[in-house]
């Protein structure tokens, strides 16, 4: 049988974006279509750029053959989502627009972010706070020790492929170069690499192979090069300070409270759908999360006869980590029902979030093309 053959990727994204926003300012091709070098199981990354709702949100789908990713933004959540990547030393919003393929560009915005996102990319990630890179050390050097020790070629290879990741990443931070996961990692190492002439990438990955042979020398080898640049390893004296949960006030919200339509649409991936549930289904309610009178973080949910549903839940970006979801989940518990469980579904990023504070979770596969999506249940 003949494979079918797909459309070209260009056209069919062109097309879309003319079909389906209209009032599109500009829309980008990213990704390895845009590259030149897409394979058979390549999505296309379309960024649509509007002036507002229902802007922004992302969707999965399938066109034409093709696994089509789409990032629907205005542009103070593109450059939004740009800073959060910076933060987190991801380069992916500049790349699928600084990088990309212009589809259409009706008031010069197309070229003009391109061209911005493309520096932002340039310039790098910030510096790494001392206490961040410190913790990255003991980390490596305490996954090194783990190796060392290690009693089975099972426990070799599991420890090995964790170090080949916090090693890597940690050489990647030093050098105040663009970090990530799975491939993309293995990718900025080797980018690194050409830049420095070095060949820690190589080097890291033959430890891998080496390890499922039994024998961990070439891993601990690169690794204890890598400490070596990064400042050491790191155990005598390392002391770390937990931080301290935000003390955050818990009360019932509007969805025309100002700025929660704005933190919604950090959650949901059709904000105007889920801003006209919130204003006309009764079995939904809102809970709004305030620090210093600001509001900082919003919860949205369902309350039926079997369960309390979390619909979604966002934190404002300069406090995540501080408690506010917890606060959040903590208050809605108190003003529920007792004995119905909360239930949410969420994506891979979400899961840690839930997972770490005791819910149960199960996969439930993937519902979209390489989207993994999980139900979680206190």
């Amino acid at each position: 049988m003949t494979a079918r053959v797909r459309p070209d990727g260009v056209s069919v994204s062109l097309q879309l974006v003319t079909r389906r926003f209209p009032q599109a300012r500009a829309a980008w091709l990213g990704g390895s279509v845009a590259a030149g070098n897409a394979t058979a199981t390549s999505d296309l990354d379309i960024t649509v750029l509007l002036d507002g709702l229902p802007a922004p949100y992302r969707s999965s789908e399938i066109v034409e053959g093709w696994p089509v990713e789409m990032f629907v933004q205005t542009e103070d959540s593109l450059l939004e989502f740009c800073a959060q990547d910076r933060r987190r030393r991801r380069p992916t919003t500049m790349r699928l627009v600084g990088t990309a393929i212009v589809l259409l560009d009706h008031d010069g915005s197309g070229q003009r972010l391109r061209e911005a996102l493309h520096r932002i990319d340039q310039l790098g990630p910030p510096p790494e706070p001392p206490d961040h890179m410190a913790a990255r050390r003991y980390a490596v050097n305490d996954l090194l020790t783990d190796l060392d020790s290690a009693v089975t070629v099972d426990e070799a290879l599991t420890v090995a492929a964790a170090l080949l990741r916090e090693a890597g990443d940690l050489l990647l931070s030093t050098h105040r170069h663009w970090s990530g996961s799975g491939k993309w990692l293995l990718r900025e190492l080797e980018a690194l690499d050409r830049e420095r002439g070095t060949d820690q990438a190589a080097r890291l990955v033959h430890g891998l192979r080496a390890a499922a042979t039994d024998d961990s020398t070439l891993m601990q080898q690169a690794v204890r090069h890598i400490l070596d640049e990064s400042g050491g390893p790191l155990f005598s004296g390392y002391r770390r300070t937990a931080k301290q949960s935000a003390p955050v006030e818990i009360r019932t919200a509007t969805i025309d409270e100002a700025g929660l339509s704005e933190l919604l649409h950090c959650a949901a991936s059709d904000p105007a759908s889920a801003i006209q549930r919130y204003r006309n289904d009764s079995a939904t309610a809102l809970l709004g999360a305030h620090l210093d009178g600001d509001l900082v973080g919003v919860l949205g949910y369902a309350v039926s006869d079997a369960a309390v549903t979390v619909l979604h839940i966002a934190t404002a970006a300069d406090r995540r980590r501080t408690g506010v979801g917890v606060a959040l989940l903590g208050a809605l518990r108190r003003a529920v029902p007792s004995g119905l469980p909360i239930v949410a579904e969420t994506d891979r990023d979400g899961v840690e979030f839930y997972a770490a504070i005791g819910f149960a979770v199960t996969s439930l596969g993937e519902k979209y093309p390489g989207v993994e999506r999980f139900s979680v249940r206190d």
